[in-house]
């Protein structure tokens, strides 16, 4: 069985289980439609030009693009939930470029860990007291980075859906046991209705519906808390079988204004629609910016690149930084077949170009960002 990590590559092909599957039953009554036009529209828009631009840029740019999105989620994520992370430091942490930050903050040692968000603080610096909500973080960065080349059904089997939830918290509805008392879920069953939420809607809306939907089913079916970022997680799931979004995952979290705190979807029904919408058009808009940077890099690069020899390393090089959100000069070196020495000095060349920025702040086991 295909699971996150062993699914077939996408072939440029829509999915085969990405598509309307309209089921029986009433649609969901329409919002206001007065009230929701305006944010409806702007997030329709700006999510539109964000997936087609992506669609319409090089592979190497896109799949860099989807990269950074999926961090800044991730990153903005854990900020909302208290501890407030620079989408660098979870590359950095990403990459096994650092480690515990738990252990780091126990040690008073957290700005070396997390150089961008707290270096050059002055001596503020935060604390991390565990783990946990990094490896979330780190499993959430990961599964919408890989959302839009996903060929298997994430929601096809109860223990590929288990696993992607659990990742992300402690619960797992439908494929939990249910609370005490209750009957178990009938998987099949609960798919059929849970897709059916915001069936008459536009796309956004419905997945605004479908995670308000399953907050409250988990809330009532699961002796686990549900967690907002896994039902935004199903939400993005929707918009990918809905064909809404081919390629880049949704964007919500990096959608938050500074100080706001996570989301509770199913506290105010009628206000958590605008909140949504929203999110998901500043979100958007600032994914938009990153691909405005990214074409920058891009056109900077191949501009150095038609000026090099024929036999540089430098094209070669130009595309790993577009698909990576964060290099080393080891990682260049081994990926390129060249010497460690090699890989600073093309480093130093697109740092002086202003291409590619350090982020540690360290003089050894540095890393650059585009």
């Amino acid at each position: 069985m295909a699971d996150w990590d062993t699914d077939d590559p996408d072939d440029g092909g829509t999915p085969p289980w990405a598509t309307r599957r309209p089921g029986p039953g009433a649609p969901a009554a329409a919002p206001d439609p007065a009230r929701l036009l305006l944010p409806l529209a702007r997030a329709e828009d700006l999510v539109s030009r964000l997936d087609a631009r992506a669609g319409a840029a090089s592979e190497a740019l896109r799949e860099g693009l989807v990269a950074r999105l999926a961090l800044a989620e991730a990153s903005s994520w854990l900020t909302q939930a208290g501890l407030p992370t620079h989408p660098h430091d979870l590359a950095l942490r990403a990459a096994g470029l650092t480690g515990s930050w738990s252990a780091a903050s126990d040690l008073h040692r957290l700005e070396r860990a997390m150089p961008a968000t707290w270096g050059g603080r002055d001596g503020e610096v935060g604390a991390v007291a565990a783990e946990h909500p990094v490896e979330q973080a780190l499993a959430l960065a990961r599964l919408l980075a890989r959302l839009p080349v996903f060929r298997t059904d994430p929601l096809d089997a109860a223990e590929t859906l288990a696993a992607a939830l659990r990742a992300l918290g402690d619960s797992a509805w439908p494929a939990a046991i249910a609370s005490p008392g209750a009957a178990v879920p009938d998987v099949a069953a609960w798919r059929r209705g849970w897709l059916r939420a915001g069936e008459g809607l536009p796309a956004l809306l419905a997945a605004a519906e479908a995670t308000a939907c399953w907050m409250r089913e988990a809330g009532e079916g699961d002796i686990a808390r549900p967690e907002p970022q896994q039902a935004v997680f199903l939400a993005a799931v929707l918009l990918k079988r809905r064909r809404r979004l081919g390629h880049v995952p949704l964007v919500f979290w990096s959608g938050a204004g500074p100080g706001e705190r996570l989301p509770r979807p199913t506290a105010d029904p009628a206000a958590w629609p605008v909140l949504f919408l929203a999110r998901v058009a500043t979100a958007a808009r600032r994914g938009l910016e990153v691909l405005d940077r990214l074409e920058v890099a891009q056109q900077r690069l191949a501009v150095l690149a038609e000026g090099a020899r024929r036999s540089s390393s430098l094209p070669a090089a130009a595309a790993l930084l577009l698909r990576r959100p964060l290099v080393t000069a080891p990682q260049l070196a081994k990926d390129l077949g060249l010497t460690h020495q090699g890989a600073l000095l093309i480093l130093a060349k697109l740092q002086g170009a202003r291409i590619v920025q350090e982020v540690t702040g360290r003089g050894s086991f540095r890393a650059y960002v585009t």
